[in-house]
């Protein structure tokens, strides 16, 4: 066990010294509908989960359905479906102006009352 002082655990961690730095740790499952499959990462001095786990998780999630699931999760199958995402937002992307317009009139309306 390591005894580190108060001012030393709120240092950036990259600028620690290798054994003093946090361990980094992700856990993950992926899709989220209906997980199949579960992960969980930890980097030894690998400081933040995010940056130095989370990359490894996601590789190996991507890898383990592209293989199982190609169909639904090959680099085109997931490219046609953020298409498809992309042109349906655009109606919401209206729907979000409209919605202002009609509260930008009621406040005029209630300004005017």
């Amino acid at each position: 066990m390591i005894r580190i002082s108060a001012d030393k655990i709120y240092h950036k961690c990259e600028a620690m010294r290798m054994q003093d730095r946090h361990n980094a740790f992700f856990a993950g499952f992926a899709p989220v509908r209906d997980p199949k499959i579960a992960v969980a990462v930890l980097v030894e001095h690998g400081c933040h989960g995010a940056s130095a786990a989370g990359p490894v998780a996601r590789a190996v999630i991507k890898t383990y359905l592209q293989k199982y699931y190609p169909e639904l999760y090959s680099d085109k199958a997931v490219a046609l479906r953020m298409r498809k995402r992309a042109k349906n937002t655009s109606g919401d992307e209206s729907r979000i102006e409209r919605r202002r317009r009609y509260r930008a009139q009621r406040r005029r309306h209630a300004a005017d009352s």
